[in-house]
Order: structure tokens, then sequence, then C-alpha cells
């Protein structure tokens, strides 16, 4: 089971990626690294970054999001403490607990439309903040050069309006840059059998070789939902006749 999710992890991060840091971490290790990571965390977690430098960051966010997918409360800075610390027994929990069901990586896909869509939420709330303010910035910069020109009692409400047309343009902004699903989910598919996509509703669409996909307008191009995307992707790689990245 901890190889599995080694290899879940790390084949995220790209084509052989498990393979080559597997291979890194048993030179370094001398023995199997799924089975130093369960009796001696801190060695296991020692060795990932002598081999792997600024890249061993990544893996430990690759295995965190497996985890989480598997039902574990779980991040990279909380996973590499745990390591840090050594304590096997909290290791074991963590890696031979929680959820085993065939759709783990179904959840990693779902868990990385999420994080987009968080991600979307923040950029779309800072460009709108700072068009809103940059708008309220001119007007009352206007008001100043212009105060000569324009009556005293005017003044206030020409910054009035100009609050209320700053709110306005970053509420339009938010709206417009947010939309209702996170667009930019992009994984890449690798068809293995391309007859043996038959009777599937991504028969049509995808092509022997690799193909980037962009959920949110592929879904909509088959007139279903993203998770219903996710779930026939995943059934197809449990199948064998594909492999994805994201």
């Amino acid at each position: 089971m901890v190889e599995d999710i080694l290899r879940l992890a790390l084949e995220s991060l790209g084509s052989g990626s498990y393979e080559r840091i597997r291979g890194l971490l048993m030179r370094r290790l001398g023995a199997e690294p799924s089975s130093v990571l369960l009796n001696d965390p801190s060695e296991f977690i020692r060795a990932l970054k002598d081999s792997l430098g600024g890249e061993a960051d990544s893996c430990l966010t690759a295995i965190a999001t497996v985890l989480r997918a598997r039902g574990v409360d779980m991040d990279k800075d909380k996973l590499e403490g745990i390591l840090m610390k050594g304590d096997r027994e909290e290791v074991k929990r963590i890696f031979l607990g929680g959820l085993s069901g065939q759709d783990i990586y179904g959840r990693i896909l779902m868990d990385q439309l999420d994080i987009i869509g968080r991600r979307r939420v923040r950029a779309a709330i800072l460009s709108s903040i700072l068009i809103g303010t940059a708008i309220f910035l001119f007007t009352y910069l206007m008001t100043i050069i212009l105060q000569y020109y324009i009556p005293p009692d005017l003044r206030a409400t020409s910054l009035f309006i100009g609050a209320v047309i700053s709110v306005a343009v970053a509420i339009e902004n938010y709206l417009i840059t947010m939309p209702k699903l996170p667009s930019g989910a992009r994984i890449k598919v690798k068809v293995v059998d391309q007859e043996a996509l038959k009777g599937s509703i991504l028969s049509g669409y995808l092509k022997a070789g690799e193909t980037k996909l962009d959920l949110l307008k592929f879904s909509r191009e088959l007139g279903v939902t993203p998770n219903d995307v996710v779930k026939e992707i995943d059934r197809l790689r449990r199948e064998g006749k594909l492999s994805i990245e994201f």
C-alpha cells in the first residue's frame, strides 16, 4: 500500500518520475524506500532531501495530495514535520490507514480542481481590489488637481461618485473573472488502447498518444460535468486503457 501511494504521488510529477526517484533513494538508502519510510521516517526524508534537493518539496507535496485523497488531513509542511520527528507509529497510521477505494486518482484530480478554484478566487479578489483602488485614486487625484475648477460643495460628491464607480467596477471584474467552475484545470492523457475506448463517453474525443485536456472545456463539449469526466478517465486508467498526469 505504501509503495502504491509513493508510485501514484511521484508519477504525478511526470512520466517515469517514480522509477527515477525510487532508484536515487535506493542507492542512498540501500533498501526499498517504502520500507524505510515506515521503519525509519527521519532517514527517509533525509535521503529524499539529500538525493533530490529542491525537488524534494514537490515530492512531499505530491505525497500529501495522495494522502488527502485517502481521507487524511495532510499538507506538505505537516507531512515533513511528522517524517522529521521519526514517529514510526504515527507514520504507519497515516500511510496504512485512510481510504482504500479505487477512485483515489479521481479524488486527487478533484483536489487539483479545488486548488485551482481557490487560486482563481484569490486572484479575482486581488485584481478586483487593485482595479477598484486604482479608479478611486484616479478620481481623488483628479479632484485635487481640478479643485480650483470644482465648487467645494461638489468635491465630496465627486469623490462619492468615484467610490461608487470603483466598487461597481471591482464587483463587475470579480464576476467576469470568476466562472462558476474553475477553468484551466489541465491533465495530460495518454491513450494506451484506442479501440478499448469504444463505448466510453470519451470515445471519439481522445486520440492515440498524448492529449492535454482542459477539464471544464472538455466537459462542456461532452455535455457532462467535470466530475463525470474525471470519473470516466479514472475508470479507464484503472482498466489500463490510458494513463494520466496532472
